[in-house]
C-alpha cells in the first residue's frame, strides 16, 4: 500500500506538470496538431506567451502552492496552526474567490448581452465593492472555521472549497463558451475566453495543491501513530 501511495504521488505529480506546461502553451499545440476552431483555441491564448512569461505564471502558480502548503507545514501540522502562518494560506485560498467571481461575472455578461441584448459591458463600483466583500467574507470565515483545527485537517479542507468553486467556476464559464459559440455570435466568446482561463488557472493551482498533500500524507498518518502511542503509553 505504501509502495502504491508513492508511485502514485509520483505520477500525479508528473501528469500534473505535464497539463501545466500543455495549457499554458496550447495556442501553438492546437494550431499545428488539433487545428482547433478559433473560438476553442480564445482561452488558450489568454493563457499563452513567450517562453519567460508562461516560465513566470509556472513559478507563481508553484510559489503560492509552497507558501500554502509549506508555511504552515513548518509548525506541528497535528496542532492548531499558528495564527499568522494560517493568515497567509487563508489569504491565498480567499483570493481565489473573487478571482473566480470575476470569471463567472464576465461569462454571466457576455451571456446577457448576447441573449437579452442587455448594456452592461462597464464593472461598476459595486462591482469592485462587491468583489471586495466575497474576499473579506471569506478570509474571516475561513480563518474562523479553521483557527482551532489542526493544520492538516484544515488545509485539507481549504483546498477542497477551493477546487468545487474552481470546477463550479468551469461549468459556468464553458457552459456560458458553448452557449455563445451556438449562438453564431463574433463577441461575447472573448469574455467567456477569459473566464474559462481565470477558472484554468485557479483549478490548476488547486489540484497542484492537493497532490502535495499526497507527499505529506505518510508523515502525517505517522505523526498520528506516534502521538497515539505515546498517549496509550501515558
Amino acid at each position: 500500500m505504501r509502495a502504491n501511495l508513492k508511485t502514485l504521488r509520483w505520477v500525479l505529480l508528473a501528469l500534473y506538470v505535464a497539463v501545466v506546461i500543455t495549457v499554458l502553451d496550447l495556442t501553438r499545440l492546437t494550431n499545428s496538431l488539433l487545428s482547433l476552431p478559433h473560438i476553442w483555441e480564445m482561452p488558450f491564448e489568454w493563457l499563452s506567451g513567450s517562453l519567460f512569461e508562461i516560465l513566470l505564471v509556472v513559478v507563481a502558480l508553484v510559489s503560492l502552492q509552497a507558501l500554502f502548503i509549506l508555511l504552515p507545514w513548518a509548525a506541528n501540522m497535528h496542532r492548531p496552526i499558528p495564527s499568522w502562518r494560517l493568515a497567509v494560506s487563508v489569504a491565498i485560498a480567499s483570493l481565489a474567490m473573487p478571482v473566480l467571481a470575476f470569471a463567472v461575472y464576465d461569462s454571466a455578461v457576455a451571456v446577457l448581452v448576447e441573449f437579452l441584448d442587455a448594456d452592461i459591458l462597464e464593472y461598476p463600483y459595486a462591482f469592485w465593492a462587491i468583489l471586495g466583500l466575497i474576499l473579506v467574507i471569506c478570509s474571516v470565515g475561513f480563518f474562523v472555521a479553521c483557527r482551532y483545527k489542526d493544520g492538516y485537517t484544515a488545509l485539507k479542507n481549504l483546498v477542497c472549497i477551493v477546487i468545487i468553486a474552481s470546477v463550479a467556476g468551469l461549468l459556468v464559464t464553458i457552459s456560458s463558451h458553448i452557449a455563445i459559440l451556438m449562438r453564431g455570435s463574433d463577441y461575447g466568446w472573448g469574455l467567456t475566453s477569459f473566464g474559462i482561463a481565470v477558472g484554468i488557472v485557479v483549478t490548476l493551482w488547486a489540484f497542484g495543491s492537493g497532490i502535495m498533500f499526497l507527499f505529506t500524507h505518510e508523515k502525517s498518518k505517522s505523526t498520528l501513530v506516534r502521538k497515539e502511542k505515546a498517549h496509550h503509553g501515558a
